[in-house]
């Protein structure tokens, strides 16, 4: 009779850990793509749409340079389109994340499974207060509220596959020898998102403090695996350039608003309620609005921070630890420790300190806790440690974890598509302008023209030289018939625009070319031709600019000129029908005598 296999307890953690976590998140398996960025990452990046990936390896593309995450973007993306449309095919990305989170959290229990029994090596592996400390830790990991938005935004696989590859690093770097593929594995990460760069850190301080290396060591280690993603961290700041901002804060002032991030992100993972896609805390409201109490907490919280990651590094609790300690409390006490600095260490690219792209909207996001939570999850198993037993983990973490995931699947459940999402963060942040804009150019997609022309207004309210409003709102004007109306609303905003370049030439160009069509189907060539030229000197890459010279000139008799234009829109978007169709009409005219 066959001896029938019972699973062990590592394995049975694991697999409560998967099904728990993807029940809770379950609601994103039914979500569509949000309008804010995934639109543009999936579907209006030309290098998406072509037969191989090249692309993404030879350039950014919204100023970033992840080109892991495109590579996998792409593959989604070609086997979407291969059962249709692709704009019906939301449930596959979703999976996808959803999948890569799955994985990631075990890799979070086998991390903390590992530093439970550092200084025992010989120890058993199926260990069952160990097994159930490591799925409490990674259980908070995965079942937080602010870890929805990186499962449920499309656009944020880039910070769940850093994760993935860094997670898997950290493990390897644990449990062998294996620095080369350790650092080849933070290189991929870097290439996925460059938030990464906080990877030799966290293997700096698990080295130096939970497995009681030398200073020296530990640092040296940390440095050979940080050399190469500092140079890719170089070439990213670069492509994001601080021209790119809104407003530049002065040393002094960064240091304000990262105290403020700090006690900002604290107060989430403590008590996580009112999380939203737009805080709206950038640098000008914190600087402005926050109350002279409040900046004196978030300083001292800061200083106590910096204080424990110092303590920490410098004294690790290991090498103080009374005679009468036990081995477990003491374990216990360093992965507390080494918790509380890598939760802070992980946020350091995201405080400020380093102006980016995303403070224009706000300095915070829930995204950015992704790879801090690992550290919330060391922290809690620390804690859980020194409870000593079992029983009393199980007690202690049932009722927080359940409520947990009653919350993540609520918050889940709200990004199911881009009206109820954004309608949620308005309620969050009423001063919210990119939601009212995502609000009205889903509105007026769908048809409600006259309530998106609310939102829409709302949005520029808010923020009157926001060219994404300005461009949707004129094709509203334009699909009521307001056509005078909307060429005033164009001209006014590219007499007030005070520079064309960055990230703003693509929009600026966006409104030269709907402003030079009305132009033209109003009969005023000259202006209508005027604009159109003027939107592809300002952004050489603008397909629609390059279709409609290249119409204009077919329409004309120019057929030479005609080809031209057809030629480089095709090397814009080549597997348009349309394009290739107008391309050989243009030729054969060309060719007549």
């Amino acid at each position: 009779m066959p001896v029938q296999r019972v699973p062990s307890t590592g394995t049975r953690a694991i697999l409560f850990l998967l099904a728990l976590t993807a029940v809770a998140l379950s609601p994103v398996l039914f979500a569509d793509f949000i309008r804010l960025d995934d639109y543009g990452h999936l579907f209006q990046n030309p290098e998406l749409r072509r037969m191989s990936p090249v692309g993404v390896w030879s350039k950014p593309y919204f100023n970033l340079y992840i080109p892991i995450t495109y590579s996998i973007w792409w593959v989604l993306a070609t086997v979407g389109r291969s059962f249709g449309d692709l704009a019906h095919e939301a449930w596959m990305f979703h999976g996808f994340n959803l999948a890569i989170h799955l994985v990631n959290a075990t890799l979070v229990f086998r991390i903390v499974r590992t530093l439970l029994h550092v200084d025992r090596p010989n120890a058993a592996p199926d260990d069952l207060l160990e097994n159930t400390i490591a799925l409490v830790s990674a259980l908070l990991f995965s079942l937080h509220p602010v870890q929805v938005e990186s499962v449920a935004w499309i656009s944020e696989l880039r910070g769940e596959l850093a994760a993935l590859f860094g997670f898997l690093g950290l493990w390897l770097h644990c449990r062998s020898r294996k620095r080369l593929v350790v650092a080849l594995l933070f290189v991929t990460a870097m290439l996925a998102k460059p938030s990464a760069i906080v990877l030799p850190p966290i293997v700096f301080l698990i080295d130096r403090i939970v497995r009681g290396k030398p200073l020296a060591k530990s640092a040296g280690l940390a440095l050979l695996y940080g050399a190469p993603l500092l140079v890719l961290a170089i070439v990213t700041k670069h492509l994001q350039r601080d021209s790119e901002q809104d407003f530049i804060p002065s040393v002094g002032q960064r240091l304000v608003v990262a105290a403020d991030a700090i006690a900002f992100y604290v107060s989430k993972v403590v008590l996580p309620h009112a999380l939203a896609v737009d805080y709206g805390r950038t640098p000008q409201a914190v600087l402005r609005e926050a109350s002279r109490l409040r900046l004196a907490v978030a300083a001292l919280l800061s200083l106590l921070a910096a204080g424990v990651v110092v303590t920490a590094v410098v004294r690790p609790p290991g090498s103080a630890q009374p005679a009468h300690e036990t081995t477990q409390q003491g374990r216990g006490r360093s992965l507390v420790w080494c918790g509380l600095s890598t939760f802070v260490v992980s946020l350091l690219p995201v405080l400020g300190f380093v102006p980016f792209a995303f403070q224009n909207l706000s300095t915070v996001a829930d995204h950015y806790l992704y790879v801090p939570m690992f550290g919330v999850g060391l922290f809690a198993a620390g804690v859980l440690v020194r409870l000593r037993t079992a029983t009393n983990v199980r007690r202690v973490a049932a009722a927080p974890l359940v409520v947990l995931a009653v919350l993540s699947a609520r918050q889940a459940w709200r990004w199911r598509s881009t009206e109820p999402l954004f309608a949620y963060t308005l309620t969050v942040n009423p001063r919210s302008y990119v939601s009212a804009f995502c609000l009205g150019d889903e509105l007026m997609r769908s048809g409600r023209l006259d309530e998106a022309t609310v939102w829409l207004e709302r949005a520029l309210t808010q923020k009157p030289d926001y060219l994404d409003a300005v461009l949707t709102l004129g094709m509203v004007f334009t699909k009521e018939g307001q056509q005078a109306r909307a060429i005033d609303l164009y001209k006014e905003t590219l007499a007030k625009i005070p520079a064309t370049g960055g990230t703003r030439a693509k929009h600026v160009a966006s409104v030269h070319n709907n402003l030079g069509m009305l132009f033209l189907q109003a009969g005023q060539i000259q202006k209508g031709m005027e604009h159109l030229r003027a939107a592809v000197d300002i952004f050489p890459r603008s397909l629609n600019a390059h279709l409609n010279l290249g119409n204009v000139a077919f329409n004309q008799g120019r057929y030479a000129d005609a080809v031209a234009e057809y030629q480089f829109a095709l090397s814009l978007s080549p597997e348009s029908r349309a394009i290739e169709r107008r391309l050989d009409q243009a030729r054969q005219r060309a060719e007549q005598p």
